[in-house]
């Protein structure tokens, strides 16, 4: 599968990367040109070495923002691969005699549970789609009661729950627009 990512443009990819080369270069230039003409207007003083420790500053806590979120996205992936595994797991707990129309109905969900998770990471699927496909995994589940050991129900709960958690602050730390700039900038 082809990201959406790969498929953009260089130009619209790095607009920003560009737009900031660009602006150092012409001011790059002008300093140039007013220091051979002679009419530089600010002297190189202590207060101008201030302004750019405090640009630095400021930069580092635009990075330090996003170097915590960047290390967060790096488990987030393993957490849910964990909490499906967890489900799955709780699945092969279903006795396969009487009940084994009820874990095959399980492990399709979560098979498809687990493609729609995949397809969701490279933005061909909704997040609302995803979460309705941790529902129907909660529903069917409360729903054959009967054919689950007792505690796997709450277990299952308890890891879409996680997953659900985990889904969220994917979605936050995609749509935080600064996070790209960031990393480009890092």
């Amino acid at each position: 599968m082809v990201d959406e990512h790969e498929k953009q443009p260089f130009l619209k990819r790095n607009a920003l990367l560009l737009q900031a080369t660009l602006a150092s270069c012409i001011a790059l230039v002008l300093k140039f040109a007013m220091h051979v003409l002679g009419w530089e207007f600010v002297p190189v003083n202590p207060l101008l070495a201030g302004i750019v420790a405090a640009g630095i500053f400021l930069l580092s806590f635009l990075l330090s923002g996003v170097w915590a979120d960047y290390k967060e996205s790096e488990k987030l992936p393993g957490e849910l691969a964990s909490s499906l595994e967890a489900v799955a797991d709780d699945a092969l707990s279903v006795p396969a005699g009487e009940h084994g129309a009820t874990r095959t109905r399980l492990f399709v969900l979560l098979s498809e549970l687990g493609n729609t998770l995949h397809l969701w990471f490279y933005k061909k699927k909704e997040t609302d789609e995803l979460m309705r496909q941790l529902e129907r995994v909660v529903e069917f589940c409360v729903a054959s009661r009967a054919a689950l050991p007792d505690n796997s129900v709450s277990r299952v709960k308890q890891e879409v729950a996680s997953m659900r958690r985990v889904v969220a602050r994917i979605r936050t730390i995609r749509a935080t627009e600064s996070v790209s700039g960031g990393y480009l900038v890092a």
